[in-house]
């Protein structure tokens, strides 16, 4: 069943970056033409989040120990927001890097030289061993903070029951009611689980997007290096070996540009 879905995240249209650009869709950070998108509403929705945390943080000012344990979620929340919302506002610059990651591969894999097909499965399958693995790291933190409050309660279910202490939460966050009990803390928790699924997205999307460039550039040099070597070797015509040396010249000034 997983090897399905990895499958599922493959796109003959984007070779190397299909499964990056999936999770990018799912995080809302792949941004359409549209002004109400789902970025729009994903981002807002992320910020209202962060504020009820920071708005947590004033409250338990006088309780040490809670406003640490506070300002490390918090903190973990602003640099999702950060990543999410810069990739937002430099979408086009973004999708221009990946369209031309896409273009340049689909071009080779169009008109195959000698070893190029070789060369771009070997790097793209290193890119998916270090997306997947990154991936389902940061997913199993994900839900083993989601479960932290389960393993709370079972640790003081009787304090809990009686009411001395309130049900334990994901992360401390404030609220226009009554999160201690009942529908309210539901609510919370829900709340709250959503968007750690959300923050682990966004973080696992965009770091491995960035490994993947890095992955597709190296690469493309090591391409680049190899059809250099191989540039004057046979019996091939002056007009020939002139549109290949135009031709790489034009790939590496486009690679380091």
């Amino acid at each position: 069943m997983a090897l399905k879905f990895l499958e599922r995240l493959e796109n003959p249209n984007h070779p190397s970056m299909g499964p990056i650009i999936w999770g990018l869709k799912a995080a809302g950070m792949w941004k359409s033409d549209n002004t109400l998108d789902k970025a729009f509403i994903v981002q807002t929705f992320a910020i209202i989040t962060f504020a009820t945390e920071v708005t947590e943080l004033w409250f338990l000012r006088s309780d040490i120990t809670s406003a640490l344990r506070n300002i490390s979620f918090t903190t973990l929340r602003l640099v999702c927001v950060v990543k999410s919302g810069s990739f937002v506002l430099w979408n086009k610059c973004w999708k221009e890097i990946i369209e031309y990651v896409s273009g340049l591969e689909r071009e080779q894999l169009s008109n195959p030289g000698e070893g190029v097909v070789q060369s771009m499965e070997l790097y793209i399958r290193y890119s998916r061993r270090i997306t997947y693995l990154y991936w389902g790291l940061t997913y199993s933190t994900v839900l083993a903070v989601i479960l932290s409050p389960l393993v709370s309660y079972f640790a003081s279910a009787e304090v809990i029951r009686n009411g001395s202490v309130p049900y334990p939460e994901i992360i401390s966050s404030w609220v226009p009611f009554d999160k201690t009990r009942g529908c309210g803390y539901a609510v919370l928790i829900l709340i709250q689980a959503v968007m750690l699924i959300y923050g682990g997205i966004t973080v696992a999307s965009y770091d491995s997007n960035a490994v993947a460039l890095m992955t597709f550039f190296a690469g493309q040099l090591n391409i680049l290096r190899e059809n250099c070597k191989g540039l004057f070797d046979g019996n091939i015509s002056k007009e020939s070996s002139m549109k290949k040396i135009r031709g790489y010249h034009k790939n590496y000034v486009d690679l380091i540009k």
